[in-house]
């Protein structure tokens, strides 16, 4: 059976680096589908899309590519009855994760 992991993406980021940040093309490398979009406000966006694998390394390379945004990831993986969440600043990466 294929994976399926949803995941809610927030960014968090002064406003005019957030505004620079969504008129790139930046979804592409994160692989997903189903983009909805959760939240907008003029420091933070949040997004819902699923993935067929961990969207977490892309993340981080995301995060590299804008060392001013705060990016948190929260995902499930309903196959393997996984869910975390995931900060990234600058490629540096914070995590947790549970099983249930």
């Amino acid at each position: 059976m294929p994976e399926r992991w949803i995941n809610q993406l927030t960014v968090f980021a002064p406003q005019k680096e957030l505004r620079t940040f969504l008129k790139r093309h930046w979804k592409r490398s994160l692989g997903g589908r189903f983009w909805e979009l959760r939240e907008n406000m003029r420091t933070r966006v949040g997004w819902q899309f699923e993935t067929p694998s961990s969207p977490i390394p892309s993340v981080q390379a995301l995060s590299l590519r804008w060392p001013k945004l705060v990016l948190v990831l929260q995902w499930e993986n309903e196959t393997k009855r996984r869910m975390g969440l995931a900060k990234s600043k600058g490629g540096r990466l914070e995590e947790f994760e549970a099983r249930y």
